[in-house]
């Protein structure tokens, strides 16, 4: 072996040194790789994942450079144009006209004469299934509405009036003719400004009490939920030296159409978290990241108990997130997986809980309507979902949104997240 050793050219020598340390630098990244604790935001479509990223990687003093900053105005531009636009839409569909006021309804039980209740249910079907742009569920939701609410009935009849024979509201204002014709393409541009005659047709759009009604409704269309927050700011995101806060940044919506991935340490403890996109499209991605997955964070609107799915405008949206964490709890490849779950939009639920009962959607819900009784009683559906025994569930409530909350919640507390995180590690390694 001596011989064969003193052999070598000098060329070999060298290529079996850089071989060596190539090995070594392999078995290093090996050592280090063992250590990251690798972590998948999981859940069903706009539940918060790619919000709770943006956070993490503001908490963690990664941020957003300018040039990201820039790239989310584009975002931004198109949120606050396809949220006015889907409100024009939204008006047509539940026949509310402009200008229409619920706080001047005196009597709204004498609106709601039963006989003509009667025949606006049965029209219901007729105006709405020619297109099925509400899709069955939705139109169910909305018989429910002016069955049990005469003020939405009452809004209908005076709609009545001024229609044309498309359903068209004759009367509709310059501002949502406006809006109805803008060209999103300005969105894309080196320089985005909001054009002046768009920017001041949102801005009296807004205004209208018939709107901030529809708005009261969204449940039963499809919207943003960071619509009120864009258009509350239009004029100043309409300014020409306008340049995106971070809370800006944070209410953007953008479909994840891609696996996005960063890295951060907290205590010397490195961690690698990636934001699958929740479409059902997007999902047949997942399976390549399951392999050496310390935890994951799944997160739920449960602000969603009242909404249908994108993807068919007809399952309910918590149905969904339910039906989606049960095949991923008991999934084989995460039997010893720490699983945390993210009641997320709080803010928005809180809300709802004021006008929208969850009964009407839930009926095995019982007790008061109140945020304690029904953050619990969703909280208990996903643990209960789970098949394993031995396994701990960890739910926390979350406001993707608010720096500050979710600062607190993914803390290295007892009670936070990334600390459950490591303790089940530490446990399963003993």
């Amino acid at each position: 072996m001596g011989n064969c050793q003193s052999g070598l050219t000098p060329e070999d020598r060298e290529a079996m040194a850089v071989t060596k340390q190539i090995d070594v630098q392999l078995k290093q990244d090996n050592e280090v790789s063992k250590q990251v604790v690798k972590l998948l935001l999981l859940g069903a479509g706009d539940t918060g994942k790619s919000t709770i990223l943006k956070q993490m990687k503001l908490i963690h003093g990664i941020g957003f450079s300018n040039d990201e900053r820039k790239a989310f105005k584009s975002a931004i531009m198109i949120n606050i144009i396809t949220s006015a636009k889907t409100l024009v839409k939204a008006m047509c569909q539940l026949k509310i006209p402009f200008g229409f006021d619920p706080g001047q309804i005196h009597d709204p039980q004498s609106q709601a004469d039963n006989a003509h209740k009667g025949s606006c249910a049965e029209g219901l079907g007729r105006e709405l299934g020619g297109d099925n742009t509400l899709g069955v569920s939705a139109m169910s939701i909305m018989a429910a509405t002016l069955e049990r609410n005469p003020v939405a009935l009452a809004a209908r009849n005076l709609y009545r009036k001024t229609e044309d024979e498309n359903g068209k509201d004759t009367k509709q204002p310059a501002c949502a003719k406006v809006i109805e014709a803008c060209d999103v393409t300005f969105c894309f541009s080196d320089d985005i400004t909001m054009p002046s005659d768009v920017y001041a047709a949102i801005l009296e759009f807004w205004q209208d009490p018939g709107v901030k009604y529809c708005y009261s409704r969204s449940n039963e269309f499809q919207l943003l939920d960071a619509c009120a927050y864009y258009l509350d700011n239009v004029e100043r995101i309409a300014r020409p030296d306008y340049f995106p806060t971070d809370q800006d940044i944070l209410s953007a919506r953008i479909l994840t159409t891609r696996v996005t991935e960063i890295n951060f340490q907290v205590q010397d403890i490195p961690f690698k978290v990636f934001d699958l996109g929740g479409q059902r499209s997007e999902r047949k991605k997942w399976v390549p990241y399951f392999d050496d997955v310390k935890a994951i964070l799944f997160l739920v609107a449960i602000s969603s108990y009242n909404q249908v799915c994108f993807e068919d405008n007809c399952t309910n949206r918590m149905v969904e997130s339910m039906t989606l964490f049960g095949s991923i709890c008991n999934h084989a490849a995460f039997r010893r997986t720490a699983m945390v779950v993210f009641m997320n939009k709080i803010d928005l639920f809180r809300s709802k809980l004021e006008t929208c009962p969850v009964s009407l959607y839930f009926p095995n819900f019982t007790g008061l309507c109140t945020y304690e009784n029904a953050s619990d009683f969703f909280s208990r559906q996903f643990v209960l979902l789970n098949k394993f025994p031995d396994k701990k569930i960890y739910v926390h409530y979350t406001w993707a949104t608010d720096t500050n909350q979710i600062t607190k919640v993914l803390s290295t507390r007892q009670s936070g997240p990334v600390w459950a995180v490591v303790k089940q590690e530490e446990k399963l390694k003993k």
